[in-house]
């Protein structure tokens, strides 16, 4: 059981100096235990666990800063204000030594119940002693545990970093056309089992070619960024925000009513109408604005090749009512098929087929 540190141990710990501390790691040799000194001392926090038959492996398992060392040791640490609380949650713990090293040598705080606190630099069980029975090789073998445990964490932060950045949109920080995709065909998928819906909202900068032949590719670029930044703060939490290309944006709404959809298209709007009046952009706020289309499914489109399909149709028909307008998708021709007779009706709906690229039905 862990307890607290006598306090002959714990002042004998606080006057401890460099060469003090190699004696006690059982270091002969003077020079090359001052350098293996340095490295143990240049590593942030480490956390070994010492048995009988020495120093067991490190394997660093979440970013969260959780370890899982053998026998059902789990270890998990977090900063506060103060300092460091480490708390222990294990099984077997008696037979077991603990030990946390880091950059200064200072004095050790273990609560009754467990949890290390105060300027905690150095812990040991009541039992273990101190860092008498630590042997160089043992130490050479912790060294080689955190080496490979910090390079795992290194590299599955790498390997992280680069899955973001292959499906974000560097211009606008949004995600890209490629992971609009692969999400559409998940929350379309998601939206028929749980009987839900996926609403898709297409979203155009009115004359921004035009701006940006004017006033440059670099107000341009700020013009997309802080568009893209309106979107993303505007969306719910769960939504979806992606570049589909251009000036085009992409809002997927999982389980989206058209409350909820006119409600963040009209917030987007008005910000979006503010950010124009600034001094930046009043100049040329009147060239400047957003056509919006949207679709449901399953309440509109049948799967998601018509779900594109049907908001590209209903942002193409807000822009052709004069730009900065938005629109619902509705199939002109089931508008106006009342009108033919049968035979007419099946040529419209091959003509329908032909003009929006979708199967009969």
């Amino acid at each position: 059981m862990i307890g607290r540190v006598g306090n002959t141990n714990k002042n004998q710990l606080q006057s401890d100096n460099k060469e003090s501390l190699l004696s006690r790691l059982g270091l002969s040799n003077k020079k090359s235990s001052k350098k293996l000194f340095y490295i143990i001392s240049s590593i942030h926090i480490v956390i070994v666990i010492i048995q009988a038959s020495g120093v067991l492996p490190v394997e660093l398992r979440a970013v969260t800063g959780i370890f899982e060392i053998g026998l059902s040791i789990v270890l998990s640490y977090r900063f506060g204000y103060n300092g460091m609380t480490l708390s222990l949650i294990t099984n077997g713990l008696a037979s077991m030594r603990l030990f946390v090293i880091s950059r200064q040598i200072n004095e050790v705080v273990v609560s009754e119940a467990g949890h290390l606190t105060g300027d905690l630099r150095i812990i040991a069980d009541s039992a273990s002693g101190l860092l008498v029975n630590l042997s160089a090789a043992r130490v050479a073998v912790m060294i080689v545990s955190i080496i490979v445990a910090y390079s795992y964490e290194q590299e599955r932060k790498y390997i992280k970093k680069l899955e973001w950045l292959a499906c974000v949109d560097g211009a606008t920080g949004a995600y890209n056309h490629r992971y609009f995709q692969t999400r559409l065909e998940e929350e379309i998928a998601q939206a028929s089992l749980r009987n839900g819906s996926l609403a898709l909202v297409m979203i155009d900068l009115d004359n921004f070619k035009k701006y940006n032949d004017t006033y440059g590719h670099i107000a341009g670029d700020r013009l997309l960024l802080k568009a893209a930044k309106i979107f993303m703060e505007n969306a719910r939490q769960h939504d979806i925000v992606c570049r589909y290309g251009g000036d085009e944006f992409v809002i997927l709404m999982p389980d989206a009513d058209s409350k909820n959809i006119i409600s963040m298209i009209k917030q987007i709007r008005k910000e979006f109408t503010g950010f124009l009046n600034t001094e930046e952009f009043r100049i040329h706020k009147n060239e400047i604005s957003l056509s919006v289309g949207y679709s449901i499914y399953p309440w509109l489109a049948r799967n998601k090749d018509d779900l594109i399909i049907q908001a590209d149709s209903a942002l193409y028909q807000a822009k052709n009512m004069g730009r900065n307008n938005v629109r619902i998708y509705r199939d002109v021709f089931e508008d106006i098929k009342t009108f033919f007779n049968s035979d007419e009706q099946q040529l419209l709906g091959g003509l329908r087929a032909s003009w929006y690229g979708l199967g009969k039905g």
